[in-house]
């Protein structure tokens, strides 16, 4: 029987740790000593000072909490099914009698049984405490007809709590309501206690979960079970709420509340307001803060660029009549705070632009643009092309009239001008085709290189011409070539001789035009190449200081 008893009350010391965990919280809210709660608590199962009474002793205090048995009328069938007690398939009535008197044990009472669970784990915990200490017997705690099956049922007490409680936000005030329960009638008003219920916010954000506002509500049962208290205008930050139900009359009297509930997390919507949010638009909405993507902004006037009043043409004073003057005219509309950029092109048809110069202007007002391409080479149409453009667009592009640059008119000298030739005469301005030759013994001596040009065929690209010749009637020679680039007078990548074909020269003058990928998508630049020949069977080589004309690239 003894080791029943012990485990039941191991079974239920779980339930007793709730009642300390319960004890924690409740010292918190009412600043009591949590042990002064605890034995509070553990006196009658609710909060009313009944264990300060210095008059009670152990058996009172048992007496009272046997009363508080016959109140739950679950705890009668825990009882009766208990083994230890009935031995068998005996059944089981439990009646205490006790003479506890007065509101606070009465209150006591109802609320044991609004927190019936609490009770259980009081009194099936005491039980075998009793069958311990009277082996077997608790008559000697004035608890009686323990084997009868007659049952005395005490006056029943209005037992009362909170259901439940919820908080929203009118008129940017913060309302808590919620629903309070009674076991009683409510019909019969008269019988019900008035009631007050207190709702107090506190500021989560703070250590010290300083209090913020709060409101209490007086509440009357024939009205209906729902409360609402309008706590004001609170802070836009997370608040905690509690609470408090309070019998009136212990209410008035400085009482401690009977039931109470906390809401966390309490913070106030933002509410939504959709607009532009974009201060540069034409409809930004200051208020809005979420952005509904219809901001709208003023149609700018596009930048645009006339190019006006042409002219190209020699200048007048330059002897050599090959330097260049291209002026005009730049009308920006709509340009203001922009920098434009000119650029001047000289170019013949089918070719790169040789000759290039670039200038910078605001786009404020119209520009007077004069530049003179000096030093320009012998040809006709050398086409001026001025574009204007804002950041890499091109706003406005025109071609003006070719210029030709013709040879200056010297004297004529006439005589042999290949200084290959044994009269070779390097005064001569024209070739009289007066020169003479030794007869070359082999095949090989009768080769000659004429002439190496570089060639701007493309925006960014060049191309080598190589004329050569073979003077030797019935010989071919085969020939390799290799190229090397520089770059403003720097070395920058090389064709080497076997990169190239096999070239065959047979008794003629041949031009070979040569263009690889080596060539193309050049930097902007002055760009020359000096060009190597060899024999390609015996790799004797020819000519290895063959340096071509410079050309200017613009990418």
């Amino acid at each position: 029987m003894i080791d029943g008893c012990e485990k039941m009350a191991k079974d239920n010391s779980n339930n007793i740790d709730d009642l300390t965990e319960r004890a924690k919280v409740l010292a918190e809210a009412t600043g009591r000593d949590e042990s002064d709660v605890l034995a509070d608590l553990l006196d009658d199962g609710i909060l009313n000072n009944s264990h300060l009474n210095p008059e009670k002793d152990l058996v009172t205090q048992l007496k009272e909490a046997a009363a508080l048995i016959t109140t739950v009328q679950e705890i009668n069938t825990d009882i009766s099914n208990n083994k230890v007690l009935n031995g068998g398939d005996n059944a089981t009535s439990v009646k205490v009698e006790t003479t506890l008197e007065g509101d606070i044990v009465d209150r006591a009472i109802a609320s044991a049984q609004k927190k019936a669970e609490n009770l259980k784990t009081l009194i099936a915990t005491i039980i075998p405490i009793f069958l311990l200490i009277t082996g077997g017997s608790m008559e000697a705690f004035g608890v009686i007809n323990i084997f009868s099956d007659d049952e005395t049922t005490p006056a029943q007490e209005c037992n009362y709590g909170i259901d439940w409680v919820d908080w929203t936000w009118v008129s940017d005030e913060l309302n808590v309501f919620g629903e309070l329960w009674t076991d009683c009638d409510t019909n019969d008003s008269d019988s019900l206690d008035n009631m007050v219920v207190m709702a107090n916010a506190f500021d989560t954000g703070v250590p010290s979960q300083e209090w913020v506002l709060g409101n209490i509500d007086s509440f009357n049962w024939y009205q209906d079970s729902n409360f609402h208290i309008e706590l004001g205008n609170a802070p836009d930050r997370e608040l905690d709420i509690w609470v408090d139900l309070f019998i009136q009359d212990e209410f008035d009297n400085g009482g401690i509340p009977i039931a109470q509930m906390q809401i966390t997390g309490v913070q106030k919507p933002v509410e939504i307001v959709w607009g532009c949010m974009d201060s540069e638009a034409t409809n930004f909405n200051p208020d809005a803060n979420e952005d509904d993507g219809s901001c709208e902004y003023p149609v700018e006037e596009p930048c645009e660029v006339e190019i006006a009043n042409h002219y190209r043409g020699h200048v007048a004073d330059d002897e050599e009549q090959d330097a260049i003057l291209v002026a005009f005219k730049v009308r920006p509309t709509n340009c203001d705070d922009e920098d434009l950029k000119i650029d001047m092109h000289l170019y013949q048809n089918g070719y790169a632009a040789n000759y290039t110069h670039s200038v910078i202007i605001g786009g404020e007002d119209e520009s007077q643009i004069e530049y003179v391409f000096d030093g320009v080479a012998v040809g006709n149409s050398w086409i001026p092309k001025i574009t204007a453009s804002l950041d890499g667009e091109i706003l406005e592009q025109v071609n003006f009239w070719g210029i030709d640059v013709e040879q200056e008119e010297d004297e004529t000298i006439y005589g042999c001008m290949d200084s290959e030739a044994e009269n070779y005469d390097e005064e001569a301005s024209e070739d009289d085709g007066s020169c003479e030759y030794d007869e070359p013994e082999t095949c090989e001596e009768g080769f000659n290189h004429l002439e190496t040009t570089l060639y701007v065929y493309d925006v960014n690209s060049i191309e080598v011409g190589i004329e050569v010749e073979n003077t030797v009637e019935g010989c071919e020679t085969d020939i390799e070539v290799s190229i090397s680039l520089y770059r403003e007078g720097l070395f920058y990548e090389s064709l080497t001789y076997d990169h190239l074909p096999l070239y065959t020269i047979d008794y003629s003058v041949q031009e070979l035009f040569i263009a690889d990928d080596l060539f193309s998508e050049l930097d902007d630049g002055d760009w020359d190449a000096l060009v190597k020949i060899r024999d390609a069977n015996t790799l004797e080589e020819y000519y290895t200081q063959i340096h071509t004309n410079v050309v200017s690239i613009l990418a």
